[in-house]
């Protein structure tokens, strides 16, 4: 299993709600396929800073599914109040996370990460 074609971040708010869309590729063997493994996936809004990244919103309810072809393309969408976005003074720098795991065979997860956007709420 890969995490590939992350797109950019792309933002809006609506009112007090943040909202962050992202589309990745989960990229898989044909051995995982015909298995029928079942596989899990999810999401995490985080803003970069210089000593330790603080987590916005935490991971989102995992999607679990069977995939039936060696490539699944999947959009996730997270809403966070404005004010859970505002960690500190200025613009915040936001990013995804989005984690894969293999639900059948309980390997490690794997993880990757979209780029960083700028963003200021409010």
């Amino acid at each position: 299993m890969q995490i590939r074609n992350i797109s950019p971040i792309r933002f809006s708010q609506s009112g007090s709600t943040c909202v962050f869309q992202i589309d990745y590729s989960a990229v898989f063997s044909q051995g995982e396929v015909a298995s029928h493994f079942t596989f899990a996936d999810s999401v995490r809004v985080m803003e970069d800073d210089t000593s330790d990244d603080d987590i916005v919103q935490n991971w989102l309810r995992e999607e679990s599914w069977t995939p039936t072809d060696t490539q699944d393309d999947w959009t996730w969408t997270v809403r966070v109040n404005e004010d859970d976005v505002d960690t500190e003074l200025g613009g915040e720098e936001i990013y995804l996370q989005i984690r894969l795991r293999n639900v059948t065979t309980s390997s490690p997860s794997i993880f990757a990460s979209t780029g960083i956007i700028q963003v200021s709420p409010g």
